[in-house]
């Protein structure tokens, strides 16, 4: 920057000045890059320039609005905004009121309570499901696991027995009576057909509920002239993590293919892996080459990338290791591109705030309100924080209670 000043500075009283350094200089002030080779007039110029006059006249606009009463510009089409959004959420009741503060906190409680409402309703059914397969498998619970550790022990169990087919015929006749139903799959056996079902509604289940929600979102982001942004950020972010992934497993993709394409051919690549880890893992011929056996683990470790693998392991180690990494990219290779809840409702929440920053600072009985709101959350945390100290302090006295008489613990 300083050579770029001294040079326009020696040009300053010159009778026919440095073109390329002023436009240089120019370009340099607007935050463009000129081709190096022209000495004529740049049309990147022009082009910035414009831009750079229109985003200032646009700011120029808005702040005018703000330091006007009722902001006349901006208002209606953030009140506009409000209503589209209220309307796509069945708040009809809400569009009469005047406080836009108020109603912008409203929409987010709404889309909470809705988020909410499915999640409780899924996590019933996946305990549902997990109960009734524990207990035809003999499995015992322990009651601080959460599901998804509890999904991996019914994992380990189903995959360390032969579990006939009878069994699954009566595991399923148990789900289908909590109205749980296997999702099949042509050429799937039952067992899984068994184990799919599991993964879908302990881990990754698509409610009708959900369903209707994302769909919701999808359209409050249409009236906020979201939908594409967000769509275009969840693929770039899929397509980011599908070549890597790629590059690491050393897989060709094709150029211009799109990103569902590339998610099969990675997912038929990982379930390749899963099958030829399985086969040595059954073949006793293949168990007796031991070396060129763990000469290709330690090849597919290094390539994904297995932080608690070693070279050296027992081969049976090395296996499970593997194969729960591989579980954990297929389904990393699933969600890839998915948009979930959390990054629609992030999106909505961003967009809204985004306009409602045009009305500049909130009044001071926002602030207030938000204050007193604050407060009563702090409050309910430090009461639930407290319920949960008494139990804690409960459980331990019974534990210091019945630990010298080991007779009287059952």
């Amino acid at each position: 920057l300083l050579q770029k000043i001294r040079a326009l500075n020696a040009q300053c009283c010159a009778e026919e000045p440095d073109v390329k350094v002023e436009q240089d200089g120019l370009a340099l002030i607007l935050g463009i890059r000129l081709d190096d080779s022209t000495m004529e007039e740049h049309p990147a110029l022009k082009t910035a320039m414009y831009k750079r006059f229109r985003s200032l006249e646009y700011l120029d606009e808005e702040l005018k609005d703000i330091r006007t009463p009722g902001h006349p510009k901006v208002m209606p089409v953030i009140l506009e905004k409000l209503s589209d959004v209220e309307k796509a959420l069945d708040m009809d009741d809400l569009i009469s009121q005047e406080d836009v503060y108020y109603r912008r906190h409203a929409i987010s409680e709404a889309i909470q309570a809705r988020l909410a409402k499915v999640r409780q309703r899924e996590e019933e059914v996946a305990q549902k499901l997990l109960k009734a397969v524990e207990e035809m498998l003999n499995i015992e619970v322990n009651n601080e696991d959460d599901k998804t550790a509890r999904l991996a022990r019914v994992r380990t169990k189903l995959d360390s027995v032969d579990v006939s087919e009878a069994m699954v015929e009566e595991i399923e006749h148990s789900l289908r009576k909590e109205d749980i139903t296997f999702r099949s799959r042509t050429g799937n056996t039952k067992l899984q057909d068994l184990q799919r079902s599991l993964d879908f509604y302990v881990e990754a289940m698509k409610s009708v509920a959900r369903i209707r929600l994302i769909s919701t979102l999808k359209i409050v982001e249409g009236k906020l002239h979201i939908f594409d942004f967000v769509r275009e950020e969840a693929d770039e972010r899929g397509t980011a993590f599908v070549t890597k992934l790629a590059n690491d497993l050393g897989v060709l993709l094709r150029r211009k293919a799109y990103l569902p394409e590339n998610k099969d051919v990675l997912e038929n690549k990982i379930l390749a892996l899963m099958t030829e880890v399985d086969q040595a893992c059954d073949n006793a011929d293949v168990r007796r080459n031991e070396d060129a056996r763990r000469s290709r683990n330690n090849e597919i470790a290094h390539q994904l990338s297995i932080d608690s693998y070693k070279d050296d392991a027992a081969i049976d180690d090395q296996n499970i290791l593997i194969k729960e990494r591989l579980q954990e990219l297929y389904e990393e290779v699933l969600k890839a591109g998915v948009i979930t809840d959390d990054e629609h409702i992030t999106a909505i929440n961003a967009e809204l705030d985004r306009q409602m920053a045009r009305l500049g600072p909130k009044p001071r009985y926002v602030l207030d309100r938000e204050l007193t709101s604050a407060r009563q959350t702090i409050q309910r945390a430090e009461s639930e924080l407290a319920a949960a100290q008494r139990r804690l302090n409960t459980i331990r006295g019974k534990h210091i209670l019945f630990a010298g008489r080991p007779a009287e613990l059952q």
